[in-house]
């Protein structure tokens, strides 16, 4: 087949953000660092969402597997624009939730790209799917209490209930008879690990637990300030820094870069790979340039 030239025009219209040494040697602040870093969280969302408009050849639409795959990435793109909204309004605490959430549907995404097997992707739907599932036993149990009489409301939830079992292609009795902890009976951190991403996981995922929870160090580190031995409230936000932001923008660059592949554009695949690599390498200079205005600022 031949290279679809409109795809690679979709991309080259993407506007690179320009890594200038001498312009960054010339920072003062780390907030600057911040801006150039929103800049390329800008790129990044501008790959996700191109990428998320790309169907294969010959289709309107994805299939139920290739759906799961295109969803993810429309989810990243949104919360990489919440995570950027959060940011320029200087809320650390806010944008770091985000970036979990961010976190674990690349993830996700990536392993079953990388594990294409049916199974995964059931699985993946048949967890999602054990609220619904409660859902309509909880209405038959209703409906049987009232000799089988039914109200408005509960036709109208097990129609639409009975939709989304339909279209994810599963049924209820797919679903299994003990509840799930995760899907693919595994764990967060075995996917990340079997994706190489075992070291993120540390830092944006498992760290980031007690800000999500709102656990005691999420309280006592954000949202409290010591006064002699009583604490009073700490209304004020963090200022984000640029860490998970690169984090963040590699990420979602990664999980494009993994959907050329699973879509099967395998010609066009080596001009997006210098380009993604290229964003990747820029956002790594930064990173460099950060870490040394950090060293010379101590």
């Amino acid at each position: 087949m031949p290279i679809n030239e409109e795809i690679l025009a979709h991309f080259a219209e993407i506007k690179p953000t320009e890594i200038l040494e001498e312009k960054i040697l010339a920072f003062d602040s780390e907030s600057e660092f911040v801006g150039v870093c929103v800049d390329l969280l800008i790129e990044a969302g501008s790959y996700l969402i191109t990428a998320a408009s790309i169907y294969p050849s010959g289709q309107d639409g994805w299939t139920r597997n290739e759906a799961i795959i295109g969803g993810s990435l429309v989810r990243l793109y949104k919360l990489i624009d919440a995570i950027l909204d959060q940011t320029c309004k200087h809320r650390l605490e806010t944008a770091f939730i985000l970036s979990r959430l961010h976190f674990e549907t690349t993830v996700n995404s990536i392993f079953l790209m990388r594990n294409p097997e049916q199974a995964n992707f059931d699985n993946f739907v048949a967890y999602s799917l054990q609220h619904e599932g409660k859902l309509l036993d909880t209405i038959d149990k209703n409906v049987a209490e009232r000799d089988g009489n039914s109200l408005p409301i509960e036709d109208r939830m097990r129609r639409s209930i009975e939709r989304t079992f339909r279209m994810s292609q599963l049924e209820k009795k797919d679903l299994p008879a003990n509840r799930m902890r995760d899907w693919q009976n595994s764990s967060l951190y075995k996917r990340a690990k079997a994706i190489g991403f075992g070291q993120a996981y540390d830092a944006v995922f498992g760290g980031g637990s007690q800000i999500v929870h709102g656990n005691w160090g999420d309280l006592y580190q954000h949202h409290l300030e010591p006064k002699g031995d009583r604490f009073v409230a700490k209304t004020s936000f963090k200022i984000p820094r640029p860490q998970f932001l690169e984090v963040n923008a590699i990420h979602s660059v990664a999980a494009v870069s993994e959907f050329i592949c699973f879509l099967g554009l395998y010609q066009e695949r080596p001009v997006l790979v210098d380009l993604f690599n290229s964003f990747i390498e820029r956002v790594k200079t930064l990173s460099g340039f950060h870490e040394n205005f950090l060293v010379q600022n101590s």
